[in-house]
């Protein structure tokens, strides 16, 4: 009679643990959505602080890959080349497309004034 009363002794000590799987745990817990921001809404606050350092120019003669200074006058193009001194951009690529004839005139037009800049 003694082992059955320590034993059912035991089993009320232990049922709670084997039967408590009905609570719920905080990993199964339903949580609220949040609500869904688009892109246009999304405004970070930025939480890394650091010195701005604000750059006029390359530290080292660079190229510019993507320029289209097919439609810009010889002023322009002045300018064009003026803006590219200030930055150290030694070399920009023209990506006007031009072929055949119209290569030759777009050429002559970039490197008459600005030889081996484009």
């Amino acid at each position: 009679m003694r082992g059955i009363k320590s034993l059912l002794f035991t089993l009320f000590l232990v049922s709670p643990n084997l039967y408590g799987q009905d609570k719920v745990t905080p990993a199964q817990e339903v949580l609220p959505q949040p609500r869904r921001i688009y892109l246009d809404e999304f405004r970070p606050t930025p939480v890394l602080k650091t010195p701005e350092h604000l750059l006029s120019q390359a530290k080292y003669p660079c190229v510019n890959v993507h320029t289209h200074p097919g439609t810009l006058t010889e002023v322009e193009l002045d300018e064009m080349v003026a803006v590219m001194d200030e930055a150290n951009i030694a070399v920009s690529v023209s990506l006007d497309g031009m072929a055949g004839a119209k290569f030759a005139d777009h050429y002559h037009l970039l490197t008459q004034r600005h030889p081996h800049r484009f």
